[in-house]
Order: structure tokens, then sequence, then C-alpha cells
């Protein structure tokens, strides 16, 4: 009696092409491949595009109203400076006056000492950047109404 598996073999052998892929086909295949890896490419690199514009923000720039004569940073700053960072960090006019103000005179803080280390300041002048450095004073500052407030300031504004 034939056995079931030699009737199966004789039916797929009679199904199944012998005959060669006609000629390019394996090309075909090929380049459908290619294809889809530089649409991978292509959306990946997309990707790291948004991911990398996403990451680089821009700088806020806060401007000088006034440079108080006789302040340390008369004699740094100029009219029409605009802050970019102060100690290599950005930001609205009270985190950088909270910056400057990070700085603390050697010893007891008295009307009038500088800080012992310096501000470093990044300004826009003239449409380019310019690093400056300098000490902030330790100042009293009269509110009115008979209250004071103690801060290290640099002499711009009320910073």
């Amino acid at each position: 009696m034939p056995d079931r598996n030699d009737d199966i073999d004789g039916w797929l052998s009679e199904r199944i092409d012998p005959l060669p892929p006609p000629p390019g086909t394996f090309e075909l295949i090929k380049r459908r491949a290619r294809r889809r890896k530089y649409r991978r490419l292509a959306v990946g690199a997309g990707v790291a595009a948004v991911i990398v514009a996403a990451a680089v923000t821009v700088p806020q720039v806060v401007s000088l109203p006034v440079v108080n004569s006789g302040s340390p940073a008369a004699h740094v700053l100029k009219p029409g400076d605009k802050i970019v960072s102060v100690d290599g960090k950005s930001g609205s006019e009270a985190k950088i006056h909270r910056l400057i103000s990070s700085h603390r005179c050697a010893g007891t803080p008295k009307n009038g000492c500088l800080a012992k280390t310096p501000v470093k300041l990044v300004v826009l002048r003239s449409g380019r950047l310019v690093h400056l450095s300098l000490r902030p004073r330790y100042e009293t500052l009269s509110l009115g109404g008979g209250q004071t407030e103690t801060a290290m300031l640099i002499g711009i504004g009320g910073i």
C-alpha cells in the first residue's frame, strides 16, 4: 500500500515550478530592500532633526535700562548692551538678579564690599557677543517707608 507521504510529495512536485525565476528578479528584490532602507534612514534623520531642534533654545536677552554711574558696571557695560547670560545661565531679569546676588563678599558683608568672585557676563553689543567680568558690590537699598534691603548689585537698573 502506498504511503500517504509519497502521495503528498508527488502532489507538491507537480505544483512547484521547476523553472528558475525570470531574469532581474533578484535585482528587483535588492532594489526594493534598498528603498526600504533609505526610507528608514530618512525617517530616522527626520526624527533626529526634530529632537535636535527641540533641544536648541534661543536664550532670553535682558535689555539694560540704565547703567548707574559709579557702579561696578559703569566702566564695563555700555548703553544698548543686552545681557545674554550671567555665569553661563540665561533667563529673566529676576533670574539674572538672583544669579548676581548669589555672589558673596569675603568675610562678613559690609556696605560697599566687593564680591570675592567676579560675575561672568555675556552681553550682546552691536550684534556681537562680548564676554565680560565684574565684581558685584554689596549695597543697602532704601525701599521707602523706612524699609531697606541689602543685595549684591552691579549697578544696572535694579540689578
